[in-house]
């Protein structure tokens, strides 16, 4: 992809835009009207470039391996609606949507990786979910409603925002657009695999005001969620990784699955439960993640706190103007 210089910003036009920093080829820019920190070129690799990352590929995998977002189980606890219509975007592998399926809520989702649509159909048995970008869902389905549209961990991945207004178009009279987004102004050793050609913007809360206001939406509300501490410790298992972390307990999974899981041409079956075995290997593996790095994931923390960079995600409540 040849490399120039944007001359106005990828959301409001604005063409006040002061350089950040350079990462693996990518500019970091800033608009200096709506604060939205922009990678140049702001180019998504597409769905075949996470149909085949090794990060997705596991995760597709491995569907129910991957617990749900905190700010999943925020909203989950916090709305308690059953009966009403929610639209997620960008399911991954409907770990979400199968939980609120659970509260009573009517599901739907879309996720432009194939193969995690299929991990939700043919895993979690969700069948109202499609192998769609999202304005392209958007604009298939432009007579459909919804009370609730949510967004979790997926704004920072597009690179168009020109789906926005289907999104109010979709919404009821009264509904809500539920968005959760890294929060650049954490420590930035918490975010990730935060970085280009995958995350291609960095949010703020008052780039995210500005920003959803731009588009013709009313923020209710924005909460910053604070990192958990086993999250800290479990950080340390990357860096110390082939010192004090060699990822055994994956080696071992990789091998007691091996073979067990069948490909069909609809996508993966789900995998069969932990042995007994695989219990106690994750329990030994926190045993000595806690042993080794408890001390210095509480210094860690104290430091956060103390500076105020402890809040990794933005959780962010609006609704049509």
């Amino acid at each position: 992809m040849p490399m120039t210089t944007p001359t106005e910003c990828v959301n409001c036009h604005a063409s006040t835009l002061s350089w950040k920093e350079e990462k693996w080829g990518y500019t970091l820019y800033e608009c200096g009207s709506c604060k939205l920190q922009f990678w140049w070129p702001f180019k998504n690799p597409g769905a075949d470039a996470y149909e085949n990352n090794g990060r997705f590929q596991a995760r597709n995998n491995h569907p129910l391996g991957k617990s749900l977002y905190q700010q999943q189980k925020l909203f989950l606890d916090a709305y308690q609606k059953p009966g009403s219509t929610l639209l997620d975007l960008g399911i991954g592998t409907g770990r979400f949507l199968a939980a609120a399926k659970e509260r009573g809520y009517q599901v739907t989702g879309t996720d432009f990786d194939s193969k995690a649509v299929a991990a939700a159909k043919n895993v979690l048995g969700l069948d109202d979910v499609y192998a769609m970008d999202v304005e392209t869902f958007l604009k298939t389905y432009p007579q459909r409603k919804f009370s609730i549209i949510t967004m979790f961990e997926v704004l920072e991945h597009v690179d168009s925002y020109s789906f926005l207004p289907y999104v109010r178009n979709a919404l009821e009279t009264g509904g809500y657009f539920v968005i959760s987004v890294p929060n650049r102004e954490c420590w930035r050793a918490l975010l990730t695999n935060e970085g280009p050609p995958v995350h291609l913007s960095r949010w703020s809360a008052a780039s995210m005001k500005l920003f959803l206001d731009h588009h013709g939406f009313r923020v209710v509300s924005i909460r910053k969620i604070p990192v958990r501490f086993d999250l800290i410790i479990t950080r340390f298992n990357e860096w110390t990784k082939g010192f004090l972390s060699f990822s055994l307990v994956k080696k071992i999974e990789s091998l007691t699955v091996a073979g067990e899981e069948k490909a069909t041409p609809q996508g993966p079956v789900a995998p069969r439960k932990a042995t007994f075995t695989m219990h106690i290997v994750r329990a030994l593996a926190l045993v000595k993640m806690y042993v080794f790095f408890f001390i210095p994931a509480s210094c860690i923390y104290a430091y956060l706190w103390l500076t105020g960079r402890q809040y990794q995600t933005l959780y962010v409540t609006a609704t049509p103007k």
